[in-house]
């Protein structure tokens, strides 16, 4: 039996965003390296010098595959805002919905990207869960974006997320995510979630969406700098 309590949380209210932004510029000890001891990551440098380049990427591919303003988009593992400070910038009010399991690393983007000024004018919804709570959103999704999510998830947490994903996206709607491809299927390492990158076959991805009720599409490469590939799922036509 597992020993993970699943947990869900909305924040969507500028009182809770306020205290998300206070909580986050408070002072505090991120981790110690060394007789120098205590060293703070700054949020954009602990996701790397691509971090930037990658979320416009993901932002410019999106509205290459018809992303428009008035579209509802859910942004799966949005954590920093990397991405997510793009769409919410571009989408209407009320748009956009970004999902995280890690509440430090999305208070980090609401207090240094976001801001209380932009969120009062686009109100984003974010949702901290690490059950894929797809049924707190307030809209079926156009768009869903998973980019680094994948990368990261046993085979049993993607089907949970496609299951859960399903009957909650609008009728015509997409599903993008980004993943590590193989030329061979891998062994699982064994190695506890988000401390090991994995990879997956064209194969095991678009089984992965079968098996979940979805029609996949292998897109693969999309300008990755890191060259991960990308598929698409849309829900099956009804026969």
């Amino acid at each position: 039996m597992s020993t993970i309590k699943a947990f869900t949380e909305r924040i969507s209210g500028l009182r809770s965003i306020a205290n998300v932004i206070r909580r986050a510029l408070r002072p505090r000890r991120i981790g110690q390296r060394g007789p120098k001891g205590v060293i703070v990551l700054d949020h954009r440098n602990s996701a790397g010098e691509l971090s930037e380049e990658i979320g416009r990427l993901q932002f410019d591919f999106l509205v290459s595959m018809g992303l428009r303003p008035h579209h509802h988009l859910i942004d799966v593992g949005c954590g920093r805002l990397r991405a997510g400070i793009h769409f919410i910038r571009y989408l209407d009010f009320g748009r956009y919905c970004g999902f995280e399991k890690d509440r430090g690393l999305l208070s980090a983007g609401i207090a240094e990207e976001l801001g209380p000024v932009l969120f009062d004018a686009k109100r984003p919804l974010f949702i901290v869960t690490d059950r894929f709570a797809f049924d707190c959103c307030d809209h079926a999704p156009d768009f869903v974006s998973a980019h680094s999510v994948f990368a990261h998830l046993p085979p049993e947490s993607i089907a949970l997320c496609l299951e859960n994903l399903r009957p909650r996206i609008a009728p015509d709607g997409a599903f993008f995510a980004a993943f590590n491809e193989a030329r061979a299927a891998q062994p699982d390492s064994g190695v506890p979630l988000d401390r090991d990158e994995r990879s997956y076959t064209r194969a095991q991805m678009e089984a992965f969406g079968r098996s979940a009720g979805w029609s996949p599409e292998y897109i693969g490469a999309w300008g990755h700098p890191l060259g991960r590939a990308m598929i698409s799922y849309r829900l099956r036509p009804v026969s």
